[in-house]
C-alpha cells in the first residue's frame, strides 16, 4: 500500500513535466511560396509561426534566412538553410515543431511605375521650374517609354538638369527614383521643349561691322527650342552694338552675332577714379587700348607715368583700385 501512494505522486510528476514541455513547443508552417517586401527575407515573412512562448515567437519571425530576390525575380530556399539559421542562432531544435515543404519558392514585391508616370514627373518639373506660364510652354517630345519595376514602399524622386541645356533643341534631365529613401533607379531623359517668348528680330537685313539701331530692330513673340539665353528679349541690349556677320530680314538676333563697341580708343584721355567709402581721388590718364564697357584695360597715369589697370565706366572715365 505504502509503494503505490508513493508511485501516484510520481506518476504526476512526470506527467505533469510532459505537459509543461509540450506547451513550450513552437510551431513552425513554412509557406510553398511567398512575397516579400524589404531586402533581407526573415522567417517570420515566409512562416506561419505560433506558440505560447511569445518571446519566442517574436524571436524566430525576427530570425534572419537570406537577401531577397531581384525585384520580380525569386529565390529557391532548401531546409538546409532554414536548419542552419535556426543552429545559428542557438535555437534548440527540441522545442520546435517545424513543417517544412519540399520546395520554398520567394518572390519580391515591386510596383510597376509606367512610362508615362515617368514622362508625367518630368513635365511637372519643367513647368514649375521655367519662370514662363505653363501656356507659354510647349513640351514636343519626352524621349521615354519603357516601365519601370521597383520594390514596394515609399516612393521618391528628384529631377536634376544635366548640363547646361541652353541652345539645344533637347534639354537633358536625369530622373532619380528612390524607395524608402534608397535609391532603385536613375534615367537619362531628353526632352524637346519650346518656349514662348519676347524676342528681338532684325527688321531688314543688315550687313556684316553695322551698327545695330532701333530702326532695325523689331520685337516678336516666338517659340524658341530649349531655354536658351544668347536670344536677347530687350531692344536695348542689340542697339548701338557692332555686327560679326549678316543678318537676314527676320532672323533673331543672337549674343556671338554681336559685339560691343568701344566706349574708349587707344589715346583717348580719360578720368582715373580711386575711391573708397571715405575717399575719392580723381588724376588724368590715357587710355592703352580700346575699352567696351565694364572691360578691364589699360590705362597711363600722366602724372606718375606708370600704367595701371582700369574698368571702363564710360566714355570719360575709368574706376582703378584704391
Amino acid at each position: 500500500m505504502k509503494r503505490y501512494f508513493v508511485f501516484i505522486p510520481l506518476l504526476i510528476l512526470i506527467c505533469g513535466s510532459i505537459m509543461v514541455s509540450a506547451s513550450q513547443v513552437v510551431t513552425i508552417r513554412v509557406s510553398e511560396r511567398s512575397n516579400v517586401s524589404g531586402q533581407l527575407i526573415r522567417l517570420g515573412d515566409i512562416a506561419d509561426i505560433s506558440g505560447e512562448d511569445s518571446v519566442m515567437v517574436e524571436r524566430l519571425r525576427s530570425l534572419l534566412i537570406g537577401r531577397s530576390p531581384g525585384v520580380g525575380k525569386s529565390r529557391r530556399i532548401s531546409k538546409d538553410i532554414i536548419e542552419a539559421s535556426l543552429k545559428r542562432k542557438k535555437i534548440d531544435l527540441s522545442l520546435l515543431h517545424i513543417e517544412l515543404p519540399d520546395e520554398i519558392i520567394v518572390t519580391r514585391e515591386y510596383v510597376t511605375i509606367s512610362g508615362e508616370e515617368i514622362r508625367n514627373i518630368v513635365k511637372e518639373f519643367i513647368y514649375k521650374s521655367l519662370t514662363v506660364d505653363r501656356d507659354c510652354i510647349r513640351i514636343n517630345k519626352i524621349d521615354y517609354d519603357d516601365d519601370l519595376l521597383l520594390p514596394k514602399g515609399g516612393l521618391t524622386f528628384e529631377v536634376i538638369p544635366l548640363g547646361d541645356p541652353a541652345g539645344r533643341d533637347y534639354t537633358t534631365l536625369s530622373v532619380i527614383l528612390s524607395v524608402d529613401r534608397e535609391v532603385q533607379k536613375k534615367i537619362r531623359i531628353n526632352v524637346d521643349i519650346e518656349v514662348l517668348r519676347d524676342v528681338v528680330l532684325c527688321n531688314h537685313s543688315l550687313r556684316a561691322n553695322d551698327v545695330v539701331s532701333e530702326e532695325d530692330v523689331i520685337i516678336e513673340k516666338r517659340y524658341i527650342k530649349g531655354v536658351d539665353p544668347d536670344i536677347f528679349s530687350n531692344i536695348s541690349d542689340v542697339v548701338g552694338k557692332k555686327l560679326r556677320r549678316s543678318i537676314r530680314s527676320g532672323e533673331i538676333f543672337r549674343d556671338e552675332m554681336l559685339k560691343s563697341l568701344p566706349l574708349l580708343k587707344k589715346g583717348d584721355m580719360v578720368s582715373i577714379v580711386a575711391e573708397s567709402d571715405n575717399v575719392r581721388v580723381t588724376t588724368i590718364g590715357r587710355a592703352e587700348e580700346d575699352g567696351e564697357k565694364g572691360k578691364m584695360i589699360m590705362i597711363r597715369n600722366l602724372v606718375s607715368n606708370k600704367v595701371v589697370y582700369g574698368l571702363v565706366v564710360d566714355s570719360r572715365t575709368v574706376k582703378v583700385a584704391f
